[in-house]
């Protein structure tokens, strides 16, 4: 159970139970420097254990991140940081918070170096979008390309009642996303990218050996989910539209051997949370 303990460690959870309890908008640097105490010492007892010597990337993964969402912290909690985001328009904030996230991107990249992976196994390629998706019977058959606009229909509408309903965006105010176009889809593309490599390619990659396709797919859905209950979409229905979000990037990437079908449908849903977020008038740390 140590695989499980870890993401539990290094999810939202103890971000969600402590802002819960106390109302409080962010988590105090403590937590993350806790998590990263308790992952750097299960690491070294892996190290020493043979038995649980499979596990070791998978952790050395968990370091990698606990690593950077540490660093990422003390950087928004600093003076200089504060006082620039303080400055910014709550749509441009938005981007900017979010684009904070290559800091864990860069110290979880690190981390692959010796690894011996390759781009194929990390899903780092377009992929085949006419892998099959599912079968029923002899004659109906269903490949990822099929099931790409399907998907998009089917995403993006709960996501945008869900941010509307939390957020309150001024739609009269529609005439500011021309110019912020380019920041908008800039921002989208980084949060893409970003969370696709935190929550899936690389952790799939580590947990495959382990664990298998069933589990290690779940597990990474069920982290993404959690990881939004203060996110966009937020809350409960937040975290269950991206933990479901979450199993079919997953299974795409396992079934296409690639990242292009999430990484647009992804995007396009990123694109519209982003401009509903440059629509609000109060700022969404």
């Amino acid at each position: 159970m140590a695989w499980v303990s870890g993401l539990v460690i290094l999810s939202s959870l103890p971000d969600i139970a402590f802002r819960s309890a106390t109302g409080a908008r962010s988590s105090p640097i403590w937590i993350p420097s806790l998590a990263l105490v308790l992952l750097v010492l299960a690491l070294v007892v892996a190290r020493q254990w043979s038995s649980v010597e499979g596990l070791r990337g998978y952790l050395l993964a968990l370091v990698a991140l606990a690593s950077g969402y540490l660093v990422e912290s003390v950087v928004e909690h600093s003076t200089v940081w504060v006082s620039w985001n303080r400055s910014l328009t709550p749509g441009v904030s938005f981007v900017l918070v979010n684009s904070a996230k290559l800091i864990p991107v860069t110290t979880l990249a690190v981390s692959l170096i010796g690894s011996g992976f390759s781009r194929a196994d990390l899903f780092l390629a377009m992929g085949d979008l006419r892998a099959l998706f599912i079968r029923i019977g002899g004659r109906f058959s269903l490949s990822w390309g099929w099931l790409l606009p399907i998907a998009l229909l089917l995403s993006v509408g709960p996501v945008v009642a869900n941010v509307v309903a939390a957020r309150h965006p001024d739609f009269g105010t529609a005439a500011r996303l021309l110019p912020l176009a380019p920041l908008i889809v800039t921002g989208a593309a980084i949060n893409t990218f970003s969370e696709e490599f935190l929550f899936r390619q690389v952790l799939l990659a580590r947990l495959l050996p382990v664990l298998g396709v069933t589990q290690a797919v779940w597990l990474t859905a069920l982290r993404f989910g959690v990881g939004h209950w203060f996110g966009n979409p937020s809350g409960l229905t937040g975290a269950l539209l991206a933990t479901v979000f979450g199993w079919f990037a997953a299974r795409s990437m396992l079934d296409t051997r690639g990242s292009a079908w999430i990484w647009l449908v992804h995007l396009i849903n990123d694109v519209v949370i982003f401009s509903l977020i440059a629509l609000t008038t109060a700022r969404w740390a």
